[in-house]
C-alpha cells in the first residue's frame, strides 16, 4: 500500500491519501485536485529518474546517493513546480510501502531549498551496493571485432538492463511498466496536424530547456509543459504504430 501526506503545499493545507489502483479526487475548482495528482505522478516517476542516472552516468562506477538520487530529485521538483524560494514551508511524504516503512520526505530548509530524505529502509546498504553493481555491469564494454562476442555483449547488456529495471521497480515498490499523466484538453493534442504537433513539441521543449538554465530563484513552474511533452511523445508513438499496423488487430497480431 502506498500513501501520500501533504501539508501546506499549494491549495492543499492538510491531506493524507492512500494510493490505490483507482483513486478519484472530487472537489471544488482550485481546491488542490490537480496538485495532488501531479505530486503523485512526480513521486511515481522518480523510479525512471533513478533508472536513467544509473544507466546513463559513466562518470563513476559506484552509486552516489547525492548525485544519483537527491540532486536529480531536487532538479526535477524545481523544473516541475518552479522555485521554492517564495513558497511557505511545506512537508510532503510519499510512502512507497507503508508496510515496509519505505518513504521519501520533501520539505524546505531555512534558506528555502528543497530537502529530500529517504527512510533508512529505502536507502539501505544493500540498496547502494546493488545500485553500484548495476552501474559496473552496464559500463562494461567490448573491443572485440568478433561478431559472436559483440552479439554476446549486446545480449548481456540487454539482460543487465532488465536487471536494472527489476531493481528500480523493487526499490520503488512499483511494477507498472511506465507512468503517464493524461493532461486536461488532451483531445487537442490527439487531433492536431503533424506540422502543428512538431511546432508545439519544439516550442514546449524550448521553454523547458530555457527554464533549466535559470538560477534557483528564477525557475518557473513547468509541470504542465513537462506533462504535455510526455503525453505528446506517447501519442506520437501510438500514431506511428497505427500507421504501421493499420488497426488494433494488426497490433495484436504483432505482439502475439
Amino acid at each position: 500500500m502506498q500513501k501520500i501526506i501533504i501539508k501546506q503545499f499549494g491549495a492543499v493545507k492538510d491531506a493524507e491519501i492512500e494510493i490505490n489502483k483507482v483513486l478519484v479526487l472530487i472537489g471544488e475548482q482550485a481546491s488542490g485536485k490537480s496538485t495532488i495528482a501531479k505530486l503523485i505522478y512526480f513521486f511515481k516517476s522518480l523510479r525512471d529518474e533513478l533508472f536513467d542516472h544509473i544507466y546513463q552516468d559513466n562518470s563513476k562506477d559506484h552509486f552516489d546517493t547525492l548525485s544519483d538520487l537527491i540532486l536529480p530529485i531536487q532538479e526535477k521538483f524545481y523544473d516541475f513546480f518552479g522555485s521554492t524560494y517564495h513558497l511557505p514551508y511545506f512537508e510532503i511524504i510519499y510512502y512507497y510501502s507503508i508496510e515496509n516503512n519505505m518513504f521519501l520526505k520533501l520539505s524546505l530548509t531555512e534558506n528555502k531549498k528543497l530537502h529530500a530524505i529517504f527512510s533508512d529502509k529505502f536507502l539501505s546498504g544493500a540498496f547502494k551496493n546493488k545500485a553500484s553493481d548495476m552501474k559496473k555491469l552496464l559500463q562494461k564494454t567490448t573491443q572485440s571485432d568478433s561478431i559472436h562476442e559483440q552479439i554476446a555483449y549486446e545480449q548481456n547488456k540487454y539482460k543487465n538492463i532488465q536487471k536494472l529495471s527489476s531493481f528500480v521497480n523493487e526499490a520503488f515498490c512499483s511494477f507498472q511498466t511506465t507512468s503517464l499523466f493524461i493532461i486536461a484538453g488532451r483531445n487537442a493534442t490527439v487531433s492536431y496536424s503533424e506540422l502543428f504537433g512538431k511546432y508545439l513539441f519544439a516550442n514546449i521543449q524550448s521553454k523547458i530547456e530555457d527554464n533549466k538554465l535559470q538560477t534557483f530563484k528564477k525557475k518557473e513552474q513547468t509541470v504542465d509543459e513537462s506533462l504535455m511533452l510526455s503525453f505528446i511523445e506517447r501519442v506520437s508513438k501510438i500514431k506511428n504504430l497505427f500507421e504501421k499496423y493499420g488497426n488494433f488487430e494488426g497490433l495484436i497480431e504483432f505482439y502475439l
